[in-house]
């Protein structure tokens, strides 16, 4: 498998980093949202960005 380029990293560190940020931000908004459904769907935001994360930085760890 190739190396990634230094802006392919750059690019994932960006990512990684917006997907951290948006899970936290769904967090927050989740533990202060009093609406169920609401609060049920910014739960479901933070799952779905942190799978990503997770996803990514596993493909960064198995470079």
């Amino acid at each position: 498998m190739s190396k990634l380029s230094t802006k392919d990293l750059s690019a994932l560190s960006d990512l990684l980093n917006y997907e951290k940020w948006a899970s936290m931000k769904s967090q927050l908004y989740s533990q202060t949202l009093q609406d169920p459904e609401i609060k049920g769907l910014c739960k479901k935001l933070q799952d779905g960005h942190n799978k990503n994360f997770n996803t990514m930085f596993e493909f960064l760890n198995s470079q």
